[in-house]
């Protein structure tokens, strides 16, 4: 009986803290989100140095060691019986750890992520004496076929590059010495264990999916190769990076057969208003509080965040009425339904999702669905052509689409924890290094060509995430497919509640009560299996 009370007034205890901890973080943590936002919207210095602040408080909060102390204490003794309040020492104890230490040195991160944030944000390329935004940039770079225009549109989106490149090597450096301090090797090994993973185990799971899939990426990147040497009269042997329509080669080049941009004119934000309703999903109100279109001094890229955890979500969009962009709000607003549908009893420190790559997972599974069949045949614009297999053009294109991010994202998380092993290396050279073994790109420059891209800044040690989401998207898409008595290759996710349904229920609900690979396990049978995507998309 003695021990029965000392175990209840233990967790009566850590409740009480948690209480505390909550009413004091909640406004923080909106505050932050809040900042941050409006030098997104309008990034001004005055907006920025806002936003610097706010997030310096954040900072303050974790970084107190008396606090961290208390929650290491808790999370030291092991599990109190309420699975919940264990939850949450466990998430706190990696939150706070990721925070302690110098707190000078967490200011000075944090204000060169923020100069870094802001250069990227009012950067516009120019091209042919024209500032171009990143969307305009994008249409050049697919439809123009002068090389020159083509080779110079892309340059200038690479001049970026320089303007970032010694802040990105200053920041993974004092990331390196926060890590450090810590006990740990490097900012990437750290950053890892703070998100529940193992950088060992996250590479052998790239390398495995590297040798399933490198012959059906060299046979898709044949094809694009042939049907690009053909289109702009270059041989083969001579296309190089500025040739296939993206800057990074991170998105598989239109092929020539179907343009999906011709039948994906109708309002994007209609679209996704439209599908999400119909799943059972409605996003009416996440639509309202958000930014969708472009204008001058605002993030040309696309985010979801939740801002309170208790129903203000937003998504930021520069929506232009074509496929990618139909692909970019469907996937923002997959990341909003997750947040906007959570069940709100859950304790405020794990109303969150399970982890960042199941949000990932959850839009990317519907960020795909511009490029399947299913899809196309309910919100056509204009009629699908006779004569074509337009069902095996799509589930063509979806493949190569992952196969050819599936490559570019290799590289990225590779370089990125080459960059954090040492920093000091010839990053430029390494870069084009790994290009050619993954992306098979015919090229090699020496200039920091990898800075241009904005991930090594506000998202560092983030982009293995996106392909953990791809194998989780594929599984959770078998498991729909499995519901619904459907093929996983030709799921029509169009007018289901069910599938609205089955996420509220095995995977939003869940919030992050469990290790994510508890969740995955509740929700889809079995912990994260690669098997599902290799399935999909191999052959």
């Amino acid at each position: 009986m003695e021990d029965d009370k000392t175990t209840e007034q233990k967790t009566s205890e850590i409740q009480s803290f948690l209480n505390e901890l909550k009413n004091e973080y909640a406004p923080i943590l909106e505050a932050v989100r809040n900042a941050w936002w409006d030098s997104e919207i309008n990034g001004t210095e005055e907006n920025f140095k806002k936003a610097e602040e706010a997030s310096n408080k954040e900072t303050a909060f974790f970084n107190n060691k008396e606090r961290f102390e208390k929650i290491k204490s808790y999370y030291d003794a092991g599990p109190t019986g309420d699975e919940l309040i264990d939850r949450q020492i466990n998430v706190l104890y990696r939150q706070f750890l990721a925070h302690q230490g110098d707190k000078n040195l967490l200011e000075k991160i944090t204000a060169l992520e923020s100069e870094a944030t802001r250069l990227f944000n009012n950067y516009r390329a120019e091209v042919g004496g024209k500032k171009l935004t990143d969307n305009e940039l994008n249409t050049l770079l697919k439809t123009s076929t002068d090389s020159a225009i083509l080779k110079e549109a892309w340059e200038a989106n690479k001049k970026q590059g320089t303007v970032v490149a010694d802040i990105i090597v200053q920041l993974a450096k004092l990331r390196n010495e926060h890590a450090k301090n810590l006990g740990f090797n490097n900012y990437f090994e750290f950053s890892m264990f703070i998100e529940e993973q193992k950088a060992d185990e996250i590479i052998d799971l790239f390398d495995k999916l590297h040798e399933e899939l490198k012959p059906s990426f060299t046979e898709v990147k044949k094809e694009i190769d042939e049907e690009l040497s053909q289109r702009l009269g270059v041989p083969v042997e001579e296309l190089k990076p500025w040739h296939y329509q993206n800057v990074f080669f991170q998105e598989a080049p239109h092929s020539g057969e179907i343009n999906l941009d011709e039948y994906y004119t109708n309002d994007v934000i209609e679209t996704g208003r439209d599908f999400f309703k119909g799943i059972g999903l409605p996003i009416d109100d996440v639509l309202e509080r958000s930014s969708l279109y472009s204008q001058e001094g605002k993030s040309q890229h696309a985010f979801a965040e939740d801002f309170n955890r208790k129903g203000d979500v937003r998504i930021l969009l520069n929506a232009v009425n074509n496929e990618q962009w139909l692909e970019t709000t469907l996937h923002e607003l997959g990341h909003a339904t997750y947040w906007s549908f959570m069940d709100r009893k859950t304790p405020y420190f794990i109303r969150e999702t399970a982890h960042t790559f199941t949000t990932e997972a959850i839009a990317m599974m519907f960020g795909r669905l511009p490029k399947t069949y299913a899809f196309l045949n309910h919100y056509h614009s204009k009629p699908l052509p006779d004569g074509k297999d337009v069902k095996g053009f799509m589930r063509k294109t979806l493949r190569r689409q992952m196969l050819v991010q599936g490559q570019w994202m290799q590289v990225f998380v590779r370089f990125e924890k080459a960059l954090y092993e040492d920093p000091d290396q010839d990053l430029n050279a390494l870069w084009w290094k790994l290009v050619k073994e993954y992306q098979q790109l015919n090229c090699s420059r020496d200039g920091p060509d990898w800075a241009s891209k904005i991930h090594f800044v506000v998202a560092a040690v983030y982009y293995h995430n996106y392909y953990l989401g791809e194998l989780l998207a594929s599984q959770m898409t078998a498991s729909i497919a499995k519901l619904l008595d459907e093929d996983i290759h030709d799921v029509d996710f169009v007018g289901k509640p069910s599938i609205g349904f089955f996420l509220k229920e095995k995977i939003y609900d869940a919030a992050n009560k469990y290790h994510w690979n508890e969740m995955i396990k509740r929700a889809t049978g079995e912990e994260l299996n690669p098997k599902w995507y290799i399935e999909q998309f191999k052959n």
